[in-house]
């Protein structure tokens, strides 16, 4: 008899639960919709301080000369271009070479051999910085694309705002099936989990974000912060320097920049694999237990939910009644973040599907650093650096 009824309550209480998550993600997405649909100003600042438009690439010769070719496409009028080939193996040094005879406001330098306490992508950007003269540090990733107003949206809004860091939410391009399953599941932690709105004011390092695809600095105060190289050791390195400049008390924020600037990522599953899968476990700074309550987390509250449903529905349960809402507020909340994020419209509807994935990419990444192989990306080990 025990059992039966602790049984029931758990049925009840698991049921209530689904449907309060559901809630919360509605709220919690509809919220961070509205504010980057209203924080992200348009662009109307032309000829404002000086931009040191920054880009490290590292075997980039497919992406370098289209990510080129935008930014010298720009209404902004004051700014610089500085590009770093991280030693690449391909023909990315011999097209920048190429592009720096015709350009005169472009710099192209040669990376240092990588130290080793350092990881690659902080050490490029470090490198980056130390050759910049403008205002504002504009860092962007060679496989960006730009609008003639990327620049300009950048300076008129860390203006507007305020901000130390602001970094750009792109939108995402995904052309096959593998990277429509794996690549939007980074939105789940401005979906489900981090109020964006709240990271302006919020003082807590935690709530913190940054998209290494775009971020605009303002030069001082990431000087004075100690700019990248107080997260030298890291992977996720754009996380990783939001929560170090919120640590030390400056204004950072995460706007819409998705009529400005686009990105595909990776160039199929497997790429996308890697990719997520190298900055999820260093995301929660390698500690496995948050991992291990996180896989719990989605096994539990997202992917089991929607065959509870089915359930319950079977045997007619009257909790039905409350699970079923809360399966719908939740694929509303998501459904709705994906759109806009211009995501495809089947995807909301195999969820389930996108996070069993996404739990595989997380064990594959504990495995990978774990046992000390670490991830080998452009050419290059990422490991873990004890601190």
């Amino acid at each position: 008899m025990f059992i039966f009824v602790f049984l029931s309550d758990f049925s009840r209480l698991y049921s209530i639960l689904i449907l309060f998550l559901g809630i919360y993600v509605l709220f919690l997405s509809t919220t961070n919709i509205l504010y980057l649909m209203i924080a992200s100003k348009k662009p109307s600042i032309i000829d404002g301080p000086l931009v040191s438009v920054l880009v490290p690439a590292r075997n980039e010769e497919d992406n370098i000369g289209p990510c080129i070719d935008s930014l010298l496409n720009q209404t902004y009028q004051n700014y610089e271009i500085i590009v770093l080939d991280d030693k690449s193996d391909d023909a990315t040094l011999q097209i920048l070479e190429a592009y720096k005879k015709k350009t005169p406001n472009l710099k192209v330098i040669k990376g240092k051999s990588l130290p080793d306490d350092w990881n690659g992508k902080p050490h490029a950007m470090h490198q980056l910085a130390a050759e910049a003269s403008g205002e504002y540090f504009l860092f962007v990733d060679a496989d960006t694309r730009h609008e003639k107003d990327s620049i300009s949206w950048a300076v008129t809004n860390a203006e507007k705002h305020h901000f130390d860091l602001l970094s750009g939410y792109p939108l995402h391009i995904n052309h096959t099936f593998g990277e429509k399953l794996v690549v939007p599941n980074m939105y789940l932690n401005t979906a489900l989990f981090l109020p964006l709105w709240g990271l302006p004011f919020i003082p807590l390092p935690i709530i913190s974000m940054a998209i290494g695809q775009f971020l605009l600095f303002k030069a001082d105060s990431y000087r004075e912060s100690g700019g990248y190289e107080t997260v030298k050791k890291e992977i996720t390195e754009d996380v990783y320097i939001s929560r170090e400049m919120k640590r030390q008390g400056y204004k950072i924020g995460l706007l819409d920049a998705k009529k400005h600037l686009r990105c595909r990522m990776y160039d199929d599953f497997s790429g996308a694999v890697d990719g997520i899968g190298k900055n999820i476990f260093d995301f929660f700074e390698k500690k496995l237990a948050p991992m291990i309550f996180l896989i719990a987390f989605f096994i539990i509250f997202l992917i089991a939910p929607p065959f509870w449903t089915v359930i319950l529905y079977r045997t007619g349960s009257p909790l039905f009644n409350i699970v079923y809402p809360g399966i719908l507020f939740f694929l509303a909340g998501w459904g709705l973040f994906l759109r806009h994020r211009k995501q495809d419209l089947f995807l909301p509807l195999i969820y389930p599907l996108m996070f069993s994935m996404i739990i595989i990419v997380a064990v594959k990444s504990i495995r990978d650093f774990s046992s000390g192989r670490g991830y080998i990306w452009k050419g290059r080990i990422l490991r873990e650096i004890k601190h």
